[in-house]
Parts: C-alpha cells; structure tokens; sequence
C-alpha cells in the first residue's frame, strides 16, 4: 500500500505545531510528512506501524517518528464499537527537521540530538526515565 503525503500546516512563521486531539480513534491511514513527529498517548491502545515495524501502543507511550517516515497508529478493535464510549486522545508535536539550523547541530554538545533525530528516521518508542521526564515536558506545552 502506497502512504498518503500528509501536509502538516505549518505556516512560514512556525517552526512546529502542538495539536491536543481527541476521537473515537487513532488517525488510522498510511502516511508520511517531512515534519518530525512527536506523539504522547494519553489514552487510548492498538498497534502502531512505523515504516516495516510495528508494535502495541497504550495510554503513556511516546514515539519519535522521522521526516518523511510512513506511519499510522490503528485503534483496538472495541474503539470502532459504537456502542461504547470510548476515546483515543494524544498531544501531537510537529517540526521542521531543520528547526535549529545547520550550525545548531555542527556543535559538538548537540550531538547526542543530532543522533537522536537521525536515529528517528527508523522510528523511535521513548522508554524508561527519557518517557516519564518528557511526558511532564509535552503536558506541560
């Protein structure tokens, strides 16, 4: 199945965009942005395929996911129930992958972040204490 571009609206004053979103269910469609995404789940569960992978997700998870990387989170089954009442919600940050420019990067204190966003293009799940700090860091936003 071919991704769908998905174009992120991101205008030319913005280098990102936080979105809080809440449906029925998770965005279940095959696609890829030249955004990086970041998305903090904070309800909902299913499995989530990124690029040839794929894993369950569940309230508190957090994924890195590159440019231009496909994707789509697909909802457990009982959340396309409509007789229950159930609700997927997540904080969804969106930025350019050159946000910080060139020379940010050409630093040498910032090469555990140039890893990290080059290490994204595979698609990252945030775990541990690196979880626990960053979701007080994204509900906070």
């Amino acid at each position: 199945m071919k991704p769908h571009l998905q174009k992120i609206p991101l205008h030319a004053s913005q280098s990102f965009s936080v979105a809080h979103e809440i449906a029925p269910r998770m965005y279940n469609q095959w696609h890829y942005h030249a955004e990086v995404e970041l998305v903090y789940i904070l309800s909902g569960s299913g499995t989530i395929f990124i690029g040839d992978g794929l894993r369950p997700f569940s309230e508190g998870d957090i994924f890195l996911i590159g440019s231009n990387l496909p994707h789509l989170m697909r909802s457990d089954i009982q959340y396309y129930d409509a007789g229950l009442d159930l609700v997927s919600e997540a904080v969804v940050i969106h930025f350019r992958p050159g946000i910080f420019g060139a020379k940010f990067f050409e630093l040498p204190e910032n090469e555990p972040i140039r890893s990290l966003l080059n290490a994204s293009s595979h698609g990252l799940a945030v775990t541990g204490a690196a979880r626990e700090r960053l979701q007080g860091l994204i509900a906070g936003i």
